[in-house]
């Protein structure tokens, strides 16, 4: 299977001194910085909690599934958010995709931060459903307009404007009922491109995988 990798690097010091330990690992997740976010799982409350961690970070960093083990811990909505976002990862990158079970799994997450009201746990739910969607993606899909809408509205730093801009790439590159393409593709490429370089962030994606969604030419 192949997968997009986006490896974004920037100043975390300003957002991290305000944050939980949990959201400080989901920040670090987010910019794929999986050592960091590794090194701060030994701060959280439980080691419960701290084992789940461990195991999404691992499935993320392979993007591929690995043996799980049913965890029972506190009756926390932060507990249950981050078993379910393992096992949604998990039903993500199984090579039989479960794609419903998956989208059930990230839809409970988003549940879960809302009842929250986390905006760390909220984006990383939409995170989620936005790289299942990709995949999933079909002519005219509402579904992925939505959630990226919903991450629209949240966005709050420049590795949040670099996911957003990807995704929409991702969205306006699809044909819609009429079988055209937005109109605002082009510039939403150059607007990608400017970010990775004036803003010093690294996008990495392989080569196939640019050629087939973005369209770029050897």
């Amino acid at each position: 299977m192949r997968w997009v990798f986006l490896l974004i690097v920037f100043t975390l010091c300003q957002h991290l001194n305000s944050q939980t330990v949990l959201e400080q690992v989901f920040t670090h997740i987010k910019t794929l910085d999986f050592e960091s976010a590794r090194s701060l799982t030994t701060s959280v409350s439980e080691q419960e909690l701290e084992v789940m961690l461990l195991d999404l970070i691992w499935i993320l960093e392979h993007k591929r599934t690995k043996q799980l083990t049913d965890i029972n811990g506190s009756n926390s909505q932060e507990f249950d958010f981050v078993k379910s976002i393992r096992k949604a990862y998990q039903e993500l990158y199984n090579e039989n995709t479960n794609s419903l079970g998956a989208y059930k799994e990230f839809s409970k997450c988003l549940f879960l931060a809302e009842q929250l009201n986390n905006t760390y746990l909220i984006k990383t739910a939409l995170m989620g459903m936005l790289e299942l969607l990709r995949r999933e993606i079909f002519i005219g899909s509402t579904q992925f307009k939505y959630y990226l809408d919903y991450f629209r509205r949240l966005k709050g730093d420049n590795t949040d404007e670099v996911i957003l801009i990807f995704y929409e790439i991702i969205f306006q590159s699809k044909a819609n009922e009429n079988l055209t393409v937005s109109q605002d593709y082009d510039k939403k490429v150059l607007k990608l491109d400017s970010l990775v370089n004036c803003q010093k962030i690294i996008l990495i994606i392989p080569i196939t995988i640019m050629k087939k969604e973005f369209n770029i030419k050897s």
